[in-house]
């Protein structure tokens, strides 16, 4: 059965994922960030999945030893795909359609988390959070991503 080719796995060969993560430690804020990028590999169909880029930066503000919030923005590019798979006819369904791949979106994220240092959930964190997307950029005919 052959799948549109966001539903498709990587070829043979797989995927190569550098991820590069910068943590800081203040004593009321911490900022971090994110980046990594994924390169896709060639497959025996023809055609090879568009490499992704994602970074992501947040910052948390301590309120007290216990409970914090925090704000992030992450940012994702997919690249278009490259070649084509021959047993997908595009002019049956937009997503056979290699041209409809690819694009960029930007979300703001919120998150809160509590800590317990002592009792029967000593040293457990309990944390929540949430994505909005804030702006999307998609190429061709594609289906839009919601808030996560």
């Amino acid at each position: 059965m052959n799948l549109a080719y966001p539903m498709q796995l990587s070829g043979r060969l797989g995927t190569l994922l550098l991820v590069l993560l910068i943590w800081g430690n203040l004593p009321l804020c911490l900022g971090d960030g994110k980046a990594d990028t994924k390169f896709e590999l060639k497959n025996d169909n023809g055609y090879r999945l568009g490499n992704s880029f994602q970074a992501q930066a947040w910052g948390p503000i301590k309120f007290s030893q216990k409970w914090s919030l925090a704000t992030s923005l992450k940012y994702i590019k997919h690249l278009k795909i490259k070649g084509q798979y021959d047993a997908l006819n595009p002019m049956m369904i937009p997503l056979f359609n290699a041209a409809n791949s690819g694009g960029n979106q930007l979300n703001l994220g919120f998150s809160t988390n509590f800590y317990f240092p002592k009792g029967t959930l000593k040293n457990f964190r309990l944390g929540a959070s949430c994505e909005v997307l804030f702006f999307q950029d998609i190429n061709g005919v594609q289906m839009t991503s919601k808030n996560l």
